[in-house]
């Protein structure tokens, strides 16, 4: 291999059956999302019309459907409100919300049969219509369980789960009614407005779809005529909460490991894709040192009147369309990590440096709050939903993370310089059947397989030998060998990860990152240490 390796593109695929055995089990994180529904949504619309109080419903097929990782206990709260017994009509039953299996190259818009009529993963919420009789206006609560793998859908290869309860008060009087579902630890519970209408027990089953789309509204409507959302019906305040965990499978060698390939089956299908972009700089700004930079490199800080924090992240050529983007944070291991909270904004420029940014020379916010978290607790990570068209096509983003006025007790977060797995990351989930977004706002097809540029990637959880020709991992930390770093450069780039039959993570890349010197600010940082970490 020659010494120059500037220019040089590297396509590098890793099966998802040898990652597994060598990874082992996936990382557990939290996830959270709020979508308001106030004149826009983070989900992909369908139809609807958006207002200052919700997503309103102007055809019976409308829907909102968002994707999610796999959430194996969680929540999925909303309110919904202009729902009355009239407008759940004699003969249609209201299909207020859905959960379903995705992966195994299952497209949206879903089929209604067989791909969720038969789905292996399935909730779905449903207003019972003034023709059902005595049980006009009440609720169902279907749940479905089969661990059976491709297709995602139709016979269960496996022992399978489905309830559907109903019942419930049957009065809507059109005023606003706050709506949940919850499941984990072999439960699902409807609550409304806090109250418990409905469980099912499902103990000795997983929940752990391969990919995991939820809905506002469901696709029945569009083959069903009998199935539709209420036209008036405002929704509004969606918030989902989880935690990520393994996939489910069928036991027994006669079931294909999800994700893995066997004899004579060819390559798997592509059901989706998340690209994870460890951030290529980040900085803390604080109002005491306003022409200084921040001395501890390793710490994110953000508190009202203390400081505020800035990361950059840059986009590759997209294999598809970006359908979802979060910023993963995780909170420091030390007790004063702990915070109010912090708010994420755009930044007004991407045009400075973590080795010389200043408080005077921040670039400060533009536009609207895109995410929030409220109280941040000691060594946790965090997922905050970004809007879909905060990031949509190639290019260079910066994000500043802000402190509201009430966010007196700053909150701390690890910096890239910590460790590869505890940095921020931009993480996207892509449609690969949709076209990709440019940034001139044209569409493109990619191909599927992206090529990583071995001279701008920095941190993945892949370790590139490219002189020896393989691939091999080291606990999800990556290095290149010190001959090839030294040739690399210092830009940060990305990392892929392709979510195939078995949502199994599949990452790429090479590594090289220049560190940033103390030097003279050694003293400084000391004398700063007691304020920076105070309460």
């Amino acid at each position: 291999m020659a010494a120059n390796r500037s220019g040089l593109r590297w396509a590098v695929t890793v099966t998802c059956a040898a990652l597994g055995t060598l990874l082992g089990q996936r990382s557990v994180r939290a996830f959270h999302l709020e979508d308001g529904l106030r004149g826009r949504t983070m989900g992909n619309a369908v139809g609807g019309s958006f207002a200052d109080d919700g997503w309103h419903v102007t055809d019976r097929r409308d829907r909102i459907w968002y994707a999610l990782p796999r959430l194996v206990s969680g929540s999925v709260e909303f309110t919904l409100s202009h729902v009355t017994m009239a407008s759940l009509t004699d003969t249609s039953d209201t299909e207020v919300f859905a959960m379903y299996e995705a992966g195994y190259g299952i497209a949206e818009p879903i089929r209604y049969s067989p791909e969720f009529r038969d789905n292996h993963f399935k909730c779905m919420l449903r207003l019972y219509a003034n023709g059902e009789g005595t049980r006009a206006g009440q609720q169902k609560l279907m749940w479905g369980i089969c661990p059976s793998g491709a297709p995602g859908y139709g016979a269960c290869g496996c022992g399978s789960f489905f309830e559907e309860p109903f019942g419930g008060n049957g009065s809507w009087d059109g005023t606003a009614q706050r709506l949940r579902i919850e499941w984990g630890g072999g439960r699902t519970r409807y609550l409304r407005n806090g109250a418990v209408v409905l469980s099912i027990d499902w103990s000795g089953a997983r929940f752990a779809p391969s990919e995991l789309h939820m809905s506002l509204g469901t696709s029945r409507p569009s083959a069903v005529d009998s199935a539709q959302l209420p036209v008036g019906a405002v929704f509004s305040d969606l918030v989902v909460d989880g935690v990520e965990g393994e996939l489910a499978r069928c036991p027994g060698p006669t079931v294909t490991d999800a994700g893995a390939m066997v004899a004579d089956s060819g390559t798997p299908v592509m059901s989706g894709m998340v690209l994870d972009l460890p951030a290529v700089e980040d900085v803390t700004v604080d109002p005491t040192l306003t022409s200084s930079v921040y001395p501890d490199v390793r710490d994110l800080a953000v508190g009202a009147g203390d400081s505020e924090f800035y990361v950059k992240f840059r986009v590759p050529s997209l294999p598809g369309r970006v359908v979802q983007a979060h910023l993963l944070l995780q909170s420091g291991t030390g007790p004063s990590s702990e915070g109010s909270g912090a708010s994420v904004f755009a930044a007004a420029s991407a045009a400075w440096s973590e080795s010389t940014l200043t408080w005077n020379a921040r670039p400060g916010p533009r536009g609207a709050r895109l995410a929030r978290v409220d109280g941040v607790s000691v060594d946790e990570p965090y997922a905050l939903a970004l809007p879909v068209g905060a990031v949509s096509s190639p290019g260079t983003y910066a994000f500043a993370v802000l402190p509201e006025p009430g966010d007196t007790n700053a909150a701390h977060f690890d910096s890239k310089e910590v460790s590869a797995g505890r940095g921020p990351v931009l993480r996207l989930v892509i449609d690969p059947t949709m076209p990709a977004v440019t940034d001139a706002g044209t569409t493109t097809r990619p191909d599927v397989a992206v090529a990583i540029d071995a001279g701008t990637t920095t941190r993945p959880d892949v370790l590139v030998a490219l002189d020896a020709g393989v691939v091999a991992l080291d606990a999800g930390v990556a290095a290149l060998d010190a001959g090839a770093a030294t040739d690399l450069g210092d830009d940060a780039g990305e990392t892929l990860r392709e979510v195939t039959e078995g949502g199994c993570s599949c990452r790429a890349g090479s590594a090289g990152s220049a560190g940033r010197g103390m030097g003279g600010v050694a003293l400084l940082a000391l004398a700063l240490a007691g304020r920076r970490r105070r309460k």
